[in-house]
């Protein structure tokens, strides 16, 4: 490609975004002056102050929100080490150290159970 060529796209690239978004505005907002249109568009420092204020609820809310699920999580961790414990205790110390997979083939007899090739059951 020439850079005549390349320079003509670039050209046509930047018309074709110049029209789209000219077409987001009304015919009235184009004819404003930018200067008047950023003072009416954009927020003032009142506005600005409320968004921040928003804002910062928002992350106060997720916080919060991060908060209990970490809270419920820990709660869960201890329950699960709580039931293992308590499983646990209802076994004799022989049976605790009989394999899994033999204690299961002992006392789960209707239990089918796979290994597959990489050693998982």
């Amino acid at each position: 490609m020439t850079k005549k060529a390349i320079r003509d796209i670039e050209i046509e690239q930047s018309l074709t975004a110049q029209r789209l978004l000219c077409s987001y505005f009304t015919e009235e907002q184009l004819e404003t002056p930018v200067l008047d249109f950023f003072k009416e568009n954009l927020p003032d420092d009142e506005s600005d102050k409320e968004i921040r204020r928003e804002e910062k609820k928002h992350d106060e809310e997720a916080e919060r929100r991060i908060a209990a699920i970490k809270a419920i999580r820990d709660i869960e961790i201890e329950q699960s080490l709580t039931a293992q414990r308590l499983l646990c205790s209802y076994f004799t110390e022989e049976q605790l150290e009989t394999p899994v997979l033999d204690f299961f083939k002992e006392n789960l007899p209707d239990v089918s159970i796979e290994v597959e090739d990489n050693g998982e059951i």
